[in-house]
């Protein structure tokens, strides 16, 4: 029962990214759903307050500094709203990885992106269009899949699905 909250999750970020591939829009119930189901999760896995208080002080210094990009106009509204829904997920001991992989997925599909519109014809795909942004959620989701073993809501789940390796 304890990977049912952390399957959920994942589950709605990879939403997200189909979603803002489709549309360039993160729907606000998915951004709401990624924080509202973090507690139950964290209650059942055993976290004891001090740590639940750990995860919401990483939640709001991500959601302050998102808000701030928000206003700056680095990202867009679903973005500024559901990175500080996964660092409450993640947990500050997985911020930093998380950030790292974010940043570089981001910054590479910016460029992708840049040189696909330059060069191929755009037709009716929403991410093509020039004036479209980057589908960020794509880089939060390789945030959350690089950082995902160092957050301990979500490397147990993740223990499932490690290959069987023989010991000597």
């Amino acid at each position: 029962m304890t990977e049912f909250f952390p399957a959920i999750f994942l589950l709605l970020i990879a939403i997200s990214v189909i979603t803002d591939l489709r549309e360039m829009i993160i729907p606000n119930w998915l951004n709401a759903s990624v924080p509202l189901i973090f507690l139950p999760a964290a209650l059942l896995a055993g976290f004891g307050w001090g740590l639940i208080g750990w995860h919401f002080l990483a939640f709001l210094a991500a959601f302050a500094a998102c808000l701030a990009l928000f206003y700056l106009n680095v990202f867009g509204g679903g973005d500024a709203k559901l990175i500080p829904g996964v660092v409450l997920w993640l947990g500050p001991t997985a911020v930093t990885p998380f950030l790292f992989a974010m940043a570089l997925i981001g910054g590479l599909l910016g460029i992708v992106l840049i040189i696909a519109r330059r060069t191929l014809p755009a037709g009716n795909i929403v991410i093509m269009q020039k004036s479209s942004g980057v589908p960020y959620a794509v880089a939060i989701a390789a945030g959350v899949v690089f950082a995902a073993p160092h957050a301990a809501l979500l490397s147990p789940l993740l223990e499932q699905f490690r290959p069987f390796v023989p010991v000597d």
